[in-house]
């Protein structure tokens, strides 16, 4: 939160309104009452008409700063003795936009040692460190090994990195031809087709297992590193366990297609 000393600010009429004067303090604070950027504002526009409460202009002040605090500030009236507004609070800073860069670790998604990436994004790992320490700003890696069908996102700022991480298998229609290798003929297209929408089936009901996702908070950038390496261990070994289940799910649609077969109910 971005909390400054307390804002000064001046009412003069003017002409059916009055003009707000910033005499110290945040000019965030002189923005919201005026609803625009004042600094890039022509000074004849910055006339405020009020309305009902013109009477009471603090009242119409607290509603201003109440509408400003529903996008993230903190701001109150402290103090109005109809001429100099003393307004206390602050706003949340605006979010800082990462740096983005694509990382192709060729084998992996992540490493636990720096070196690695030096080895495939010279200079990655300052930069890493960096956004890590604060000192930089916010780094998103996107990570796609050329080696294998894996995908990441981990995106690193102060203290914390946000995780993650997929993997893709073929589409369904393509793993459904993995059951033609279990049949002593090949299937049909009606057969293949109904197979397809039962993998489909298959893979939507699995679907976390194909993804990790995390948020570590670690001071320790090594320790941090080590951290989202084992976020792609866990995504690996999910991997392993979803390709043996699906390798016995198939080995029974290779069943059902010969039951079908066998009595005559062809899908």
């Amino acid at each position: 939160m971005r909390v400054s000393t307390p804002t000064i600010i001046t009412i003069q009429p003017a002409g059916s309104g009055v003009t707000f004067n910033l005499v110290e303090g945040d000019r965030a604070v002189l923005d919201a009452l005026y609803g625009c950027d004042t600094a890039a504002a022509d000074p004849a526009d910055l006339v405020v008409t009020y309305g009902p409460t013109l009477a009471d202009p603090a009242a119409q002040v607290r509603e201003v700063l109440e509408g400003a605090n529903r996008g993230g500030g903190t701001l109150r009236l402290a103090s109005f003795d109809g001429e100099r507004l003393v307004i206390e609070g602050g706003f949340a800073p605006a979010p800082v936009e990462p740096d983005v860069v694509d990382v192709d670790l060729k084998w992996s998604l992540w490493s636990a040692d720096e070196e690695t990436f030096e080895e495939y994004a010279p200079g990655i790992a300052a930069r890493m460190r960096a956004a890590h320490s604060g000192e930089g700003k916010p780094l998103l890696l996107r990570t796609a090994p050329r080696k294998e069908i894996r995908f990441g996102a981990v995106l690193i700022s102060k203290g914390t990195a946000e995780v993650e991480f997929s993997f893709e298998w073929d589409e369904p229609h393509e793993l459904a031809a993995s059951v033609d290798d279990r049949l002593e003929t090949g299937m049909s297209d009606e057969e293949h087709d109904w197979v397809s929408g039962l993998v489909a089936d298959y893979l939507a009901a699995s679907y976390c297992e194909f993804r990790r996702e995390r948020v570590i908070s670690e001071e320790d950038f090594g320790k941090l590193l080590e951290a989202v390496d084992k976020v792609e261990e866990e995504l690996l070994e999910g991997e392993k366990g979803l390709s043996a289940a699906f390798d016995e799910y198939v080995a029974s649609l290779a069943e059902s297609v010969t039951e079908r077969r066998n009595g005559g109910d062809e899908p």
